[in-house]
Parts: C-alpha cells; sequence; structure tokens
C-alpha cells in the first residue's frame, strides 16, 4: 500500500538504527571502561554481588596492610631486643670477670664502671622502644622512685606508696608486722610481682599489727605466693583492719597455716575486699576460704576464686571460710574443690552467722564434708538471694545442694546436682527451701545479666568465662597491660583478630648494683634476665611466622576474590570490538535505507 500520511518502511528502518546506534554506544562504553557491567541496568543480580565483592577486595587490602604493619612492628621490637640481649651478655661476662677473686679494687671499678653504662643503655632501650608512638617494651607507668614503700621507714596518711618488685611487698610486710600504722595510707601495686622463692608470712599478723590501709593492685596480678607457717592469720594479707584492698589478681598462690586462713587475706575485720581474684590452693585447720579465711562486718564484693581449698576441722568455704557480724556478701563465685574435715562447709561459705546475707552469687566446686555441708553454705543463720550451685555434694550429716544447715530464708535459689536430691538438708528451721533444677533449666534461669555479672557492675563475659573488667584475658593467663591487637580479617569477631602481648618485665634494674656486681647472686639476676629475653625473642618470631602465614591467607583470598570479579565484571574485548564493527556496519546501513524510505511519500506525486 502506498500511503502520505504513514511510512512504515521509514518507521522500520528508524526502530533497526535505533538498535543499532545503542548497541554501537553500548560496546563503545565496555571498550573504553573494560567493564561490561557499568550499571545496575545492565545486569542487576551481578551489579549486587559485583559491588559486595569489590567492598570485600577493599576489605583485604586493609587488612593486608595491618598485618604488614604488625610484621614492621614486631620487627621494630626484635631488632630493640637483640640490642638488649647483647648488652645482658656483656654484662654477665663482666659479672663473671668480677666474682673472680684476682681482681683489685681499681679493676672492680673500671668493671662497675662499664656495668652501669650497659645498664643505662638496656634501660633506655627498654624504655624508650616505640612504633608509631606506641611503647612496645615497658608496659608500666612511670612512679616516683622515693615513694617506693621499700624506700620508707614509716607512713605519711593521705599519701600514696608504690610497689614495683618482691622487695616492696616484703618491706610492707616487715613495717607493719613491726607496728607501723597505715590508716589512711594508700598503697599501689605498679605491676605485676612474682614472688618465687621469697620467705614471706604475710602482711599484719594479728589485730594489733593489723594492715589498716588501701590496697589498690591497679588491675595488677601477684603470683606464685607461697606461705606455710603453723600460726594463725595467714594470707597475702594476714589481718586487715578498716582496711580496702582492690583491683588484685593473686595467682598460683599456696597457703597454709592453722587458722584464719585465705588467699588474699587471713583475718577481715570490718574491710572492704573487693573487684579481685584468686587461684591456687589454700589449706588449714578451720576459718579457711579460698579468698578470706573469716570476713567480721566486711563488705565482700565481685570476688571469685579458683583451686582447692581444704580445711581439716571446721567453717571452710570456697570464698569465705566464715562470715559474721554483719557486712555484705554480692557477685561472688568459686570453682574447683572445697573440702572441710570436721563441721560447716560450703561452695561459697563454710558457715555465715550473725546477718550476713549472701545475694546473687554461685559456686560450681565439689564439695565434701562431715556435717552441715552445703553447696552454697554450710551452716546459713542469714538470707541466701538468688544464688545457684552446680556441682556434687556429699557427707555424713545435714548434706544439701544449697545448705546444709539452715535458719533462714532462701529468695530465688536453687541447684542442679547429681550427688544429692535436697537442696537443704536440715530442713527444720526452713521458710523455702529453693529449687532443685536441671542444668539447662538452671542456665535458663541464672543468666550474668540476671545475676549482676555486667560490665556495669565490673565484670565481663570472655567465652563463658566470667572475669573482672581490668582483665585484659581470661583466667589463668597474667594480666597484660601491652597487648596489641591486629584486625587480620574482614569481619567481626575473635577469628578476625590476632592479640599478642610485645612487651616484658624486665624488673628493678638497678638491684644488680644492690646485690652487687661481685656477687654470684648477681649471675643467677642476669641468666633469669637472660632466659626471659631468650624466651620473649622465641614469642617474637612465632608471631611474625603467624604474621607471614596470615599474609599469605590474605593473599590467596584476594587473588580469588578478584579472579572472581573479573570473570563478573570485566568486559572481552575481542567481544565487543566485533560488536562495534557490526553495529557501526547497520548503524550505515540503516543511515542509508532511511533516507530511500524517506523518498517514499513523493512517488505519490508522479500519479497525480
Amino acid at each position: 500500500m502506498l500511503t502520505i500520511n504513514t511510512n512504515l518502511s521509514s518507521l522500520l528502518v528508524q526502530s533497526n538504527l535505533k538498535t543499532s546506534t545503542n548497541g554501537l554506544n553500548t560496546a563503545i562504553e565496555r571498550m573504553t571502561t573494560g567493564f561490561k557491567i557499568n550499571h545496575a541496568k545492565d545486569n542487576a543480580a551481578n551489579f549486587s554481588i559485583n559491588t559486595k565483592l569489590s567492598s570485600q577486595i577493599s576489605a583485604y587490602q586493609v587488612a593486608e596492610t595491618n598485618v604488614l604493619m604488625g610484621l614492621d612492628l614486631v620487627s621494630t621490637a626484635e631488632e630493640s631486643l637483640d640490642q638488649i640481649i647483647d648488652g645482658y651478655s656483656r654484662l654477665r661476662e663482666l659479672a663473671v670477670n668480677a666474682v673472680n677473686g684476682t681482681n683489685s679494687v681499681q679493676s672492680l671499678e673500671a668493671i662497675k664502671a662499664e656495668a652501669e653504662s650497659l645498664l643505662s643503655d638496656i634501660e633506655r632501650n627498654y624504655k624508650s622502644c616505640e612504633y608509631n608512638n606506641i611503647k612496645l617494651f615497658h608496659k608500666y607507668a612511670e612512679i616516683d622512685e622515693t615513694k617506693r614503700v621499700s624506700k620508707q621507714s614509716s607512713f605519711v596518711a593521705g599519701e600514696t606508696y608504690y610497689l614495683s618488685n618482691a622487695k616492696d611487698v616484703v618491706a610492707l610486710q616487715n613495717l607493719v608486722n613491726s607496728g607501723v600504722d597505715t590508716t589512711d595510707v594508700k598503697f599501689e601495686l605498679a605491676r605485676d610481682i612474682d614472688m618465687s622463692g621469697i620467705d614471706f608470712r604475710g602482711i599484719g599478723v594479728d589485730e594489733q599489727n593489723s594492715f589498716k590501709g588501701t590496697f589498690d593492685g591497679c588491675g595488677y596480678v601477684i603470683s606464685n605466693l607461697k606461705i606455710n607457717t603453723t600460726e594463725n592469720n595467714v594470707g597475702l594479707f594476714g589481718c586487715t583492719n578498716k582496711a580496702s584492698i582492690e583491683n588484685l589478681g593473686l595467682e598460683n598462690c599456696d597457703m597454709s597455716g592453722s587458722g584464719y586462713i585465705g588467699g588474699l587475706v587471713g583475718l577481715s575485720i570490718s574491710s572492704k575486699i573487693s573487684n579481685s581474684y584468686c587461684s591456687g590452693m589454700v589449706s588449714g585447720s578451720g576459718q579457711v576460704g579460698g579468698v578470706v579465711g573469716e570476713s567480721r562486718s566486711s563488705h565482700i564484693k565481685n570476688l571469685y576464686f579458683k583451686g582447692e581449698v581444704v580445711g581439716t576441722a571446721g567453717k571452710v568455704g570456697g570464698i569465705s571460710g566464715c562470715l559474721r557480724v554483719g557486712g555484705t556478701f554480692e557477685n561472688c563465685y568459686s570453682e574447683g574443690s572445697v573440702t572441710g574435715g570436721g563441721y560447716d562447709t560450703g561452695g561459697l561459705a563454710g558457715a555465715n552467722f550473725d546477718g550476713v546475707p549472701v545475694n546473687k552469687s554461685f559456686s560450681s566446686c565439689d564439695v565434701v564434708g562431715n556435717s552441715s555441708v552445703g553447696g552454697l553454705i554450710g551452716c546459713a543463720g542469714a538470707p541466701l538471694r538468688n544464688s545457684f550451685f552446680v556441682g556434687k555434694v556429699s557427707g555424713k550429716r545435714d548434706v544439701g545442694g544449697l545448705v546444709g544447715f539452715n535458719q533462714t530464708s532462701l529468695d530465688t535459689c536453687a541447684c542442679s546436682t547429681s550427688s544429692y536430691s535436697q537442696t537443704v538438708g536440715d530442713v527444720s528451721w526452713v521458710k523455702d527451701t529453693g529449687n532443685m533444677l536441671t542444668l539447662e533449666e538452671l542456665r535458663a534461669r541464672y543468666t550474668p545479666d540476671v545475676m549482676g555479672f555486667t560490665e556495669d557492675n565490673g565484670w565481663k563475659n570472655i567465652n563463658d568465662n566470667l572475669v573482672l573488667s581490668w582483665q585484659k584475658s581470661g583466667y589463668g593467663v597474667l594480666n597484660s597491660k601491652n597487648e596489641v591487637n591486629l584486625q587480620v580479617g574482614v569481619n567481626a569477631g575473635t577469628a578476625s583478630n590476632i592479640g599478642f602481648d610485645i612487651s616484658f618485665d624486665l624488673g628493678d634494674i638497678g638491684e644488680i648494683f644492690e646485690i652487687g656486681l661481685d656477687n654470684v647472686a648477681s649471675l643467677d639476676l642476669i641468666d633469669r634476665n637472660l632466659q626471659m629475653l631468650s624466651q620473649k625473642a622465641t614469642e617474637y618470631g612465632t608471631i611474625q611466622n603467624r604474621l607471614q602465614n596470615v599474609v599469605e591467607e590474605i593473599t590467596i583470598k584476594y587473588d580469588n576474590l578478584v579472579s572472581t570479579q573479573s570473570t563478573i565484571r570485566d568486559a572481552d574485548i575481542a567481544e565487543e570490538s566485533s560488536a562495534y564493527i557490526r553495529n557501526q556496519i547497520l548503524q550505515q546501513a540503516s543511515s542509508t535505507l532511511l533516507a530511500t524510505a524517506n523518498q517514499t511519500p513523493a512517488i505519490v506525486l508522479q500519479l497525480l
């Protein structure tokens, strides 16, 4: 049909021309960008996948940079450590020379002068080594050396004194036990202290010579403390009176004595003990507790004990042997075993008299005793609230999953134990016998939030292990003040994080001169430090190997993601160039045909 108003040939050619032009433009865009997906409309699904892949690839690039910076940090530490080891090696040579009896006074002075220079360099390297303004070795804050406890003969009320090594701890013991007053005096632990091999009796031996000040552990740990005596009042603090002990860890302790034996405090009178923990072995006759032997009118909060408590007589508990004469007991727990050879044995406290309420606490100890044996309290004379027990209980008389002999109320308490079917042994005074629950029911009811073991209350949960908020790591690891955390993955969580402690403690460097370089004991001190430094060098090598493996792992993941993204996103230039030529020819042909089609209406004039 020949028409004037509608030119179907022209419309058909225009449509094809538009298609070939769009195809030509697409080919040009893909060849100039190198990508076959430039807009979401190109391929909606693959565009979304490509966006996510781009994000992951960028994250892996950052993670690789993080690891490489971590390697640089460790390498910096390793090189400085090598210099310190060289210095100590030379120092040992001088010490060996100094102990030789053939040296004159002048020779010893020359040896001492060189040793002083070496120690000065060692101390400078130790305190100044850093990476990107991060101190690598020296993890402790500087203190006023004139306020060290070992340099005092008495204390001034309102002042603060510091403990930096075992000598300071022994000095505090000697001063307090000789009658020096510590009322209104504050003591701060300035670093972790190892008490291995130190002869120690305890700070405060009786009520007359007791510790009366404030002792702030500042989140540090005293380890390997051993006391073996036949006397009463045994612990890091034998006796405290109106004192405060806080923020302190006592690890791998070994305490033994007669009565009033505790890891931290033997006898606590009108004192406050909080935010601290103890691990190890505590044993004695009566009034034996993992943390406190006997608490009188004292306030106990945020404590835990992990280890073994043994008492041959009565009043033996996982936290305290005996609670009496008022006070409080809250947010404490114990793990391990409690064994009493007499009466009143409990996972938390052996006996609780005179109105000391126990609140929001629990025990998972295996409790063994003779009479009045309870998972939480052996003999309870004060309320027990919001607490639970998980473990085994055994005894001969008055044995219960919660309380052995009860003279008070149990409010919202429960236990889960396969060894005993009753929550309370002697029920003659019971107002509420508590609940026997399955382990699943107990865990569902007594969550850390419900029990008050929260960050707001000074606790944190690391892999279902409750620790105090000031602890850097879980139980069994010394508190670290200089832990380096590297984000080596692209996701949140521990799997994408590597943490390590780059620091170490050289102790009191000047102690070598206090001992005397010509004293054989100085060789022992130098050898201990050399052994520690050698071990640290090995740790650095292990960390470097680990980080190298992480770099390789990241590289593999990065390469695979880039390959996947290339498959989805990158254009095949050969294919696109063919499409470009094809659409260019079609465009030219359509343009020629369109000119012909537009002449068709003119033929009508020839018919008129």
